[in-house]
C-alpha cells in the first residue's frame, strides 16, 4: 500500500511540476523577427519592379530637376495605387519623397550618407539614436555591421551570394535577441534588415538587370547598396526626428521612411532611369 501511495504521489508531482513548466512563456513565442517585417522589404521590391518594367524611356527632361521629379511622381502614383495604408503613411511618404528625390544622384546620395556632419550621415544617425537609447547595444552593432556591408558593396566588393550570407548572419543576431512583439525596441533594425535582404535577394534573381549596364554577374550592383543604405537613412532620420519631436518612435514613421528612403536612393541606377540621368551627369 506505500508503495501505490508512493507510487500516486510521484505522478502526481510530475504532473503538477510539468504542467506549471508547460505555463511559462517561451520569448521565443512572442518575440519579433527579422521575418515579421517582411512586407516593408516587399512593398519595396514591388516599386523597383515595376521600375525597372515599366518607367518609359526618358529623352525630353530639360533639366535634372525635371528628371528626378519624373521618377519620385511615377514612384508616389504606383505607392498610391499599390501600397496599404496600414503599411505607409500616404502623407509622410510624400514628403520624404520629396527630400530624397536627389538620391537618385549616386554620388549625391553616397557624399550625404558618409560626409562628417551630414543630417544623413548613417553612423551619426546610429550613435544618436543610440545615445538616446532609442536602439540598444546590440542593435547599433548590428546596424554598424551593416553599414560595413554597404561600403564594400557600393564598390561592388562582394558577389550577390556573399552579400545575402553576410545579410543572413545580421538576420540571425537580430533573431536571438527575441525583442518583444509589445514593445517599439527592435523596429527600426527589424525593418532596415528586412528590405536589405529583400533587396539583395531580389538582385540576385535579377541578373539580366546588371548584364544590360555592363555589370558583371558576380559583382553586387551598386543599386543594391543603395537599397540598404537608403532604408537605413530613411529608418534612422525619421526616428530621429520623431524622438526630438515626441520623446517617442512608431512602426509606421520608421516603416515609411524606411522604405522611401531604400526605393528613392536606388531608383537613379536601374535601367532606363538610369539612361536619364546619365545625360546631364555623364556616368
Amino acid at each position: 500500500m506505500k508503495n501505490l501511495f508512493f507510487t500516486t504521489g510521484f505522478i502526481l508531482t510530475t504532473l503538477f511540476l510539468f504542467t506549471k513548466c508547460s505555463q511559462v512563456p517561451n520569448p521565443e513565442f512572442n518575440s519579433k523577427k527579422v521575418a515579421d517585417f517582411y512586407e516593408y522589404g516587399d512593398a519595396h521590391n514591388a516599386a523597383i519592379h515595376n521600375l525597372v518594367l515599366n518607367y518609359p524611356e526618358d529623352s525630353t527632361s530639360t533639366s535634372i530637376e525635371d528628371c528626378f521629379d519624373k521618377i519620385m511622381i511615377f514612384n508616389q502614383n504606383f505607392a498610391q495605387l499599390n501600397w496599404s495604408a496600414e503599411l505607409v503613411d500616404a502623407q509622410k511618404a510624400k514628403t520624404l519623397s520629396e527630400e530624397f528625390k536627389m538620391s537618385s544622384s549616386l554620388p549625391y546620395f553616397y557624399r550625404r550618407v558618409t560626409e562628417p556632419g551630414s543630417a544623413w550621415n548613417m553612423s551619426e544617425l546610429v550613435q544618436s539614436l543610440y545615445q538616446s537609447t532609442v536602439i540598444t547595444t546590440e542593435e547599433k552593432e548590428i546596424l554598424n555591421d551593416l553599414i560595413s556591408i554597404i561600403n564594400v558593396s557600393r564598390n561592388s566588393g562582394t558577389s550577390p551570394n556573399d552579400l545575402v550570407i553576410e545579410l543572413e548572419r545580421l538576420v540571425v543576431m537580430y533573431d536571438g535577441l527575441n525583442f518583444s512583439k509589445t514593445s517599439p525596441k527592435g523596429d527600426i533594425t527589424g525593418i532596415v534588415l528586412a528590405i536589405s535582404l529583400k533587396s539583395a535577394n531580389y538582385w540576385a534573381l535579377n541578373q539580366n538587370v546588371l548584364l544590360e549596364t555592363g555589370l558583371t554577374s558576380n559583382r553586387v550592383a551598386p543599386w543594391v547598396a543603395a537599397d540598404m543604405a537608403g532604408a537605413l537613412v530613411g529608418a534612422t532620420v525619421s526616428a530621429v526626428r520623431e524622438y526630438a519631436s515626441s520623446g517617442d518612435v512608431s512602426l509606421g514613421n520608421i516603416g515609411t521612411g524606411a522604405v522611401i528612403g531604400a526605393v528613392s536612393s536606388s531608383t537613379g541606377l536601374v535601367g532606363k532611369v538610369a539612361k536619364g540621368i546619365t545625360r546631364f551627369f555623364g556616368w
